[in-house]
């Protein structure tokens, strides 16, 4: 269940083609993204949803054409505002578009973009889905706007270390690493993410472990709050929980012998991940309580 949620966070599709030029290119379209707008001298962002890019590279010429659809930003919307023809690279294998003081044309009168990046650096998150990395950027001088914008939700993996009142302890191995599925956003654009109590994540972390002894199950957590900085860094923050298990899309079960506390960390779009929370389990058999310290932390690839 949480591979099919899971696909639909980011709202990809690609196509490989060949012009009447032979040159080779290849589309992706994202959808259901929200950009995080800081005006100059304000650190309290303005969140907007409903934005969506499609990017065609060709790879014989490595130029790009990049669409932006649904921008808007407090002064206004822009419409659909298009890129055409702008230099790519390949670097540390991310997709990389950089541009700097750049118009682009739209129906309306566009700005010029002080700064536009947008990488993608590929990668196969297990061997049926794809998950791309991201750090997509930009800054409109004119108007003091820079913008971090983000999919509806993340994927991460890395290492995950569980340590028990007991003294016993377990790690995963690259081989049975967990994937954490972070829902930042579930695609209603009439939900107002400036609101605090609309930034509610969901994570499901998938085949999690206390042991090696215990069966992987797919565990969820709602309701976590979040914030994200100048920096895309997002705060995830959950005091306590009773957490459920996934057994299908429409099977989700409280799992009521165990309590979630403590729920801190921090994330971005290109698998950077921090993550902490203390898990109690109580024995259904004699009571005996065990607190578990859950820690994950994942590495974003090299720009």
């Amino acid at each position: 269940m949480a591979l099919a949620a899971g696909a639909a966070l980011l709202g990809t599709t690609s196509c490989l083609s060949n012009d009447s030029n032979n040159s080779l290119s290849y589309t992706s379209t994202f959808s259901r993204f929200f950009n995080v707008i800081f005006e100059e001298g304000n650190d309290t962002p303005t969140y907007q949803q409903g934005v969506g890019y499609e990017v065609t590279y060709n790879y014989t010429d490595m130029v790009a054409d990049v669409q932006i659809s649904g921008l808007t930003l407090p002064s206004g919307s822009l419409g659909t505002l298009t890129f055409s023809q702008v230099p790519w690279a390949i670097v540390n294998d991310w997709k990389r578009i950089s541009l700097t003081n750049v118009t682009p044309s739209s129906s309306l009168i566009p700005p010029t973009f002080t700064t536009f990046n947008f990488y993608v650096y590929d990668r196969m998150v297990t061997s049926t889905t794809y998950y791309p990395c991201l750090n997509i950027n930009y800054s409109i001088a004119s108007s003091g706007y820079s913008i971090i914008s983000f999919p509806a939700g993340l994927i991460n993996y890395g290492e995950t270390s569980v340590s028990c009142s007991d003294g016993s302890s377990f790690s995963s191995s690259d081989n049975a690493r967990p994937l954490y599925y972070i829902t930042l956003y579930d695609g209603d654009s009439t939900l107002d993410l400036n609101k605090a109590e609309n930034r509610m994540a969901k994570l499901i972390i998938e085949d999690f472990q206390l042991s090696s002894a215990m069966t992987a199950i797919d565990l969820q957590l709602t309701g976590i709050a979040f914030d994200i900085d100048k920096n895309g860094l997002v705060s995830l923050s959950l005091d306590e929980q009773v957490p459920s298990r996934v057994e299908s899309s429409s099977s989700i079960v409280e799992i009521e012998n165990y309590k979630v506390t403590n729920l801190r960390g921090t994330t971005n779009t290109a698998n950077l991940m921090s993550l902490t929370f203390d898990l109690e389990v109580t024995d259904v058999d004699n009571g005996t309580v065990f607190t578990y310290n859950v820690m994950a932390v994942s590495s974003a690839p090299s720009l």
